[in-house]
C-alpha cells in the first residue's frame, strides 16, 4: 500500500457507493386549442448509484454538475445527506481556480 500524506486517509481510498439524483429540465412547446403556443417545463429525475473512492466520486459529482449547469437548470444531488456534506468538506479543498477554469487562462 502506498504512503498516506498528511491530508489523506484510509477513508480516501476505499471503495463505496453512492446514489446520486440526476434531475433534467425539458421544455416542451404546446400549442393553446384557441391558437397560440406556450412553453411546458418538465423536471425528469433518475437515480443512478456511482462506484468508486469517495474522491473519484466527489470530482466526477463536481465534473458532472459544472457541465450541467449550462443544460436549463439540469443538476445532480447526493440522495444521502452524509454524503452532501461530506462532499461540501471536499469542495473547499477541491475548488481552487485551476479546477474552476482547467486549462484556459483567467484575467
Amino acid at each position: 500500500m502506498e504512503k498516506l500524506t498528511e491530508k489523506q486517509t484510509e477513508k480516501d481510498f476505499l471503495l463505496c457507493a453512492i446514489d446520486i439524483i440526476c434531475c433534467q429540465r425539458e421544455y416542451e412547446t404546446k400549442k393553446y386549442p384557441s391558437g397560440g403556443y406556450y412553453r411546458s417545463d418538465v423536471e425528469i429525475e433518475t437515480k443512478e448509484r456511482w462506484t468508486g473512492t469517495k474522491t473519484e466520486i466527489f470530482e466526477r459529482f463536481y465534473h458532472t454538475n459544472n457541465k450541467l449547469k449550462y443544460c436549463n437548470g439540469s443538476h445532480c444531488l447526493f440522495a444521502n445527506l452524509n454524503d452532501r456534506l461530506d462532499y461540501n468538506k471536499f469542495f473547499i479543498k477541491y475548488h481552487t481556480i485551476a479546477n474552476y477554469y482547467g486549462n484556459g487562462v483567467v484575467d
